[in-house]
């Protein structure tokens, strides 16, 4: 606990008299609820197959850098690949080498990430401002709906998040009022370090969004001395010391890289539409809402109680309003972007959790209701929509999968309304029971619900049809001394599946800067495939129905072996 005086700068949400209640937390009840929390976290990434592409790629880049041995060059189907940076694949490929390679293991490195940065923004909030106040910020972090449904998924933009919110955490411990020199600097230390990661995991974006957070707050507080209390000599150097080597090691192997990689990737992403991301500057205004439910409705009671305010002029630091700058530079950083996708807010989250928790813990039974609440009112509309939302998908096969299967969303969903009901009635008396009802009951509704996507995942995922022509992931990798073709597609979870690389045809996509290096393994049009085609006395191609219904009228040899909604799986014998 940080000292009364210093409580009362942070704004306390509580009496001294209350404070008890917290440090008599029964410790097996504790670990219980952690161990409850935990399973649901972890115990449900199995079940669906990868999804493509980014599941796929990013479970397919560490299979391939454990395979070939290069920790250097990351790449996709035997292409260099440099649109990322490789922390992410280095972790995956190390959890690979532990324990094989599967579904439960790609996703289990950036799913660890996420829990740590719950753990983190929990402590930080508990150091801030109050034990209570820690309780409620890890609680709302891992239970809002963006955050805890985006840890069960392969992105990078999780381990991003994960990364970024630790160096938002270390930078807040660092700069306390009551924090030592020594403190100040080790906290700091942290902070650079955890940026430097962050860069490896997805680039620059690590640099711009602390950087412009830093300067919103200055702007707003007009606390100069802010930017003396960086060390940020000794920081870059930090930073640097993560991330030059192997910028140097990857230009030293692939010339072109470096323009690549911030040119390309960086700038010219930024402010010109690619890769068919585009949105209105309004486009992370419903998703944020979606992201922070279910305790939205609670923060803008809160926020509407007591706001986050700072003095016009101040020398001392204000955790809640740079938490407020933090969320704020992501949101309006990536709405100015031409380049839009859902996750890319994610790591604005932790700023918002650790500028509204002291006001969710002021009012704590408050909080509980309107959250319970919210969560019935959710599960009812939820549940009221589950089939009806199928007339909205136009993919005629993938309709019907889903009706076959929204029973699960309705499941979820009446979860969601029981676990509210349950928080309401144990808000006055029991309340931190209360809170672990809208936790667990929120992930469990979560995952029930997420269990349609893997009733439908052979629509997005190549798991069961290679496992048809396999046998099975026994059987990896696929017969490696046989050409595999991926005709006119670009299915990143078929080379993981298979265990192989395959030869891409006419299609390239992403990989194109890589294919233009290194192009042994790319057939560039259908006229030279259907030679080497004839040519070849074993063989196998994936491909869409529509490609295959082309190639069988020009009477080209194919044999079926395997096909769902979308592929099929033929042999030249």
């Amino acid at each position: 606990m940080i000292p009364p005086a210093a409580t009362a700068r942070h704004g306390a949400d509580e009496r001294p008299a209350r404070t008890s209640v917290w440090r008599r937390l029964p410790p097996v009840r504790v670990m219980m609820f952690f161990a409850l929390v935990l399973a649901l976290w972890f115990g449900f990434i199995e079940l669906r197959g990868l999804y493509f592409p980014d599941e796929g790629r990013y479970a397919e880049i560490p299979r391939e850098m454990l395979a070939t041995g290069d920790w250097i060059t990351p790449r996709l189907d035997g292409f260099p690949y440099f649109e990322k940076p490789p922390f992410q694949y280095w972790m995956t490929a190390a959890v690979f080498s532990l324990f094989g390679d599967d579904e439960w293991t790609a996703r289990l490195a950036p799913a660890i990430a996420g829990f740590l940065a719950v753990l983190g923004v929990g402590f930080t909030a508990g150091r801030l401002y109050s034990r209570r106040a820690g309780w409620m910020a890890g609680a709302v972090l891992a239970a809002s709906s963006g955050y805890f449904l985006a840890n069960q998924f392969v992105t990078l933009d999780v381990t991003l998040t994960a990364l970024l919110t630790g160096a938002l955490c270390a930078f807040l411990l660092a700069q306390r009022d009551d924090a030592s020199p020594v403190l100040l600097r080790r906290w700091m230390y942290a902070a650079w370090l955890l940026c430097g990661l962050a860069f490896l995991a997805k680039g620059a974006i690590a640099v711009v969004l602390p950087g412009l957070a830093i300067l919103a707050y200055v702007a707003t507080t007009r606390d100069w001395r802010l930017l003396t209390r960086l060390h940020a000599g000794s920081g870059v150097g930090l930073f640097a010391l993560v991330v030059v080597p192997w910028l140097v090691a990857v230009e030293t192997r692939n010339p072109g890289f470096l323009h690549f990689f911030f040119v390309t990737e960086h700038w010219e992403r930024f402010l010109r539409p690619s890769h068919r991301r585009t949105g209105p500057w309004w486009y992370f205004v419903p998703i944020g809402i979606a992201f922070t439910m279910p305790w939205l409705p609670a923060m803008v009671d809160a926020g509407m109680r007591r706001g986050v305010r700072a003095p016009k002029r101040t020398t001392r630091f204000v955790p809640q309003m740079f938490a407020a700058c933090w969320a704020g530079a992501v949101v309006i950083f990536f709405s100015l972007s031409s380049s839009k996708l859902p996750p890319y807010i994610l790591p604005a989250l932790a700023g918002v959790v650790l500028a509204v928790a002291p006001g969710l813990a002021r009012t704590w039974q408050r909080t509980v209701r309107i959250t319970g609440w919210t969560l019935v009112a959710s599960g009812m509309v939820g549940a009221a929509l589950a089939f009806p939302a199928a007339r909205l998908i136009r993919i005629e096969s993938l309709r019907e999968a889903y009706a076959a299967h929204a029973h699960w969303v309705v499941s979820g969903m009446a979860v969601l309304a029981g676990a509210g009901i349950c928080a309401v009635l144990l808000a006055r008396r029991r309340r931190i029971a209360a809170l672990a009802c809208i936790v667990a009951g929120g992930m469990l509704g979560c995952q029930l619900a997420a269990v349609t996507a893997h009733r439908i995942d052979a629509y997005f995922s190549a798991e069961w049809l290679i496992e048809e022509i396999s046998g099975g992931e026994a059987r990896r990798p696929f017969q490696p001394a046989v050409p595999f073709y991926s005709v006119e597609l670009l299915d990143q979870s078929v080379p993981f599946y298979l265990g192989r690389t395959v030869i891409l045809v006419k299609e390239q996509g992403e990989l194109a800067w890589g294919i233009a290096r290194s192009p042994g393994n790319y057939v560039p049009d259908l006229e030279t495939f259907a030679v080497r085609w004839r040519a070849e006395n074993d063989a196998y191609a994936i491909m869409l129905l529509p490609t295959y219904a082309g190639l069988a009228a020009q009477g080209l040899p194919m044999h079926v072996l395997a096909q769902d909604g979308r592929r099929i799986v033929v042999t030249r014998r």
